[in-house]
């Protein structure tokens, strides 16, 4: 009997230690965003939750084909639109960034729109009412413009970055009031090879310090890790990205995750593919570690353009790449925080029946993943979607379990 079990045995250690195992998690779509009047289109930002509902924008779509702001009911798939953007001097437009909640009330930013047409800050209720501009960026040397990614709430001031404007048009960090108060210019990127410029993503509150990444400038041109107190003083490079096989490069719409003493981050080039990379960071700048390179490819994810979500009762890591897997269109997958375990858990395969190119971070709520793509679902103009976070033990007894049934079926044979 030894004999004819060998297989099984091996077959069931192999697969619980494989680490390439894309597939075990299946995504269930909430929503197929239709564009149009009705409905949103081209999803890229993250989701925010507030009990069973999620809130979320589109950058296309609505009335004016210029983004959107809707609620989503998880439970039973109730999915309203609560703003459509139409620009001009009493609107924002082109939300490419997300949503933050704080009680009933939603904060998030707009790429156009306002008084001079360099974006805006916007407030509305959950409830859809009550829409108000906080602030309508002015552009040129005494301000930011164009902003995208979310705002970082610290008690009654929202923390953002503009991706252009300032003294040297390279972006700024800044920071204004709920109520539209005290907006002020924290940092002026400089761009070039003494700062960084071009930020994309969104900004990590830790304590009275403010860390976060731009897509361009530093020494070698790929981009920067930085940290800047809140008051705006005390600000310094962290690590100034490379490129090539040895660091990362160009991280785009994504933040950084924090614990302890680490920071931790994707870049969307970079890594011995130049498919992206997986970093940790001391918050001081030292130790800085490639955790990953994306391969690209069936086995492997691509491009990621967002952030990391930490599940912090099993120190897990989960991301998306916006190419990748077997279709390369993007993959759903998970990571140790020692870079350990890397594992595909899902590779979207587009259609009717499940998105393509996702963006953004994750959002982790009772054991659930929920998250967008920009393409894919009826229409392939955008999807919500979630997915289950994998049990390793669930798995280990699952093939136990199968494995004792190839064991029974063959005794009974004999």
């Amino acid at each position: 009997m030894r004999g004819w079990i060998a297989y099984p045995a091996a077959l069931l250690i192999a697969l619980c230690c494989r680490s390439d195992a894309a597939g075990w998690v299946s995504t269930a779509l909430l929503h197929e965003f239709a564009g149009g009047a009705d409905d949103g289109r081209y999803a890229l930002g993250n989701l925010a939750i507030s009990g069973s509902t999620v809130y979320g924008m589109t950058v296309q779509g609505g009335d004016y084909n210029r983004g959107t702001v809707f609620s989503l009911r998880v439970d039973t798939r109730a999915f309203s639109l609560l703003h459509e953007f139409f620009g001009g001097i009493s609107d924002g437009a082109q939300p490419y960034g997300s949503l933050t909640r704080l009680g009933s009330t939603l904060y998030g930013t707009t790429y156009g729109g306002g008084n001079f047409n360099y974006g805006t800050v916007f407030s509305m209720g959950t409830g859809g009412g009550g829409f108000t501009l906080v602030h309508e960026f002015l552009g040129g040397l005494g301000d930011g413009a164009a902003p995208t990614g979310n705002l970082t709430p610290g008690g009654s001031t929202l923390y953002g970055m503009s991706t252009t404007g300032g003294l040297y048009n390279a972006g700024t960090i800044f920071s204004v009031g709920t109520n539209g108060s005290n907006h002020t210019i924290l940092h002026h990127f400089a761009g070039g090879t003494s700062d960084g410029g071009t930020p994309r993503g969104s900004l990590l509150l830790s304590g009275s310090t403010l860390y976060g990444m731009t897509s361009e400038g530093g020494a070698n041109g790929g981009g920067t890790i930085f940290a800047v107190a809140t008051n705006g003083g005390g600000y310094r490079l962290l690590h100034e990205f490379a490129g090539g096989t040895d660091d990362g490069a160009e991280p785009i719409y994504g933040a950084l995750a924090i614990n302890g003493s680490n920071l931790y981050g994707m870049t969307s080039s970079g890594g011995d593919y130049s498919a992206g990379t997986i970093f940790s960071i001391a918050t001081d700048g030292s130790d800085f570690t490639l955790l990953h390179e994306f391969t690209g490819g069936a086995d492997d994810g691509a491009l990621p353009q967002g952030g990391l979500l930490l599940d912090a009762t099993t120190s897990t890591f989960y991301g998306l790449t916006e190419r990748g897997g077997d279709d390369d269109l993007g993959t759903f997958f998970s990571i140790e925080m020692d870079g350990s375990n890397f594992t595909l858990l899902h590779d979207f395969a587009g259609g009717a029946d499940d998105g393509a190119y996702p963006a953004g971070d994750l959002l982790l709520r009772n054991g659930r993943v929920y998250g967008m793509t920009r393409a894919g679902g009826d229409y392939d103009r955008g999807t919500v979607f979630t997915a289950p976070t994998p049990e390793p033990t669930t798995l280990t007894l699952l093939l136990v379990a199968a494995l004792v049934a190839i064991c029974h079926a063959r005794l009974r044979r004999r």
